[in-house]
């Protein structure tokens, strides 16, 4: 895994210069790691949107055709609310996954023409059921074969009032 920081006042994350890193794979495999330093008590954050973990676009824009995981700690101290968060020509859309707790998770992604499947699961648990969380997006127009990584991002209009460190495996 490589080491990504948000630093304190800032929205993006170090490879910032970087992000134009491309893929023209159909299937995405990432792993990331949500602990005890991504969760802040949510009266800290005015103005906190959805923070950003891992993703990908097809075809280059973040807000034309892409797929991300998003986050915000939950009210519960150490856990998280995550959703699965696309633009589908321009329009954003989301819809929750769940609470969760501290730990790696390992999320899938599988595109077919305009379809993308979604697949999220709690990485070290080797017996659970082939993936414990799953969408299948249809998108509006014919999704590029080409796009980029999506790195994590601090949400909303405010920046990050502390320096988050993300652990995160781009396939």
């Amino acid at each position: 895994m490589k080491i990504y920081k948000i630093y304190k006042g800032m929205h993006y994350c170090t490879a910032f210069l970087k992000r134009l890193q491309i893929t023209r794979k159909q299937t995405n495999t990432f792993e990331f790691e949500l602990t005890s330093n991504h969760w802040y008590p949510q009266d800290v954050v005015k103005n906190s949107g959805k923070n950003k973990v891992i993703g990908r676009t097809y075809g280059f824009g973040v807000h034309n055709n892409s797929i991300r995981v998003v986050y915000k700690p939950s009210k519960e101290k150490n856990k998280f609310k995550l959703w699965w968060y696309w633009y589908d020509a321009g329009q954003r859309n989301e819809r929750y996954i769940g609470q969760f707790e501290m730990g790696k998770y390992r999320v899938v992604f599988c595109k077919k023409t305009n379809m993308v499947n979604c697949y999220l699961k709690n990485a070290l648990m080797q017996h659970q059921a082939p993936y414990s969380h799953y969408i299948k997006i249809k998108f509006k127009n014919e999704l590029k074969k080409y796009g980029t990584y999506c790195f994590p991002f601090f949400g909303g209009q405010d920046r990050a009032y502390k320096t988050f460190v993300w652990h995160v495996l781009f396939d």
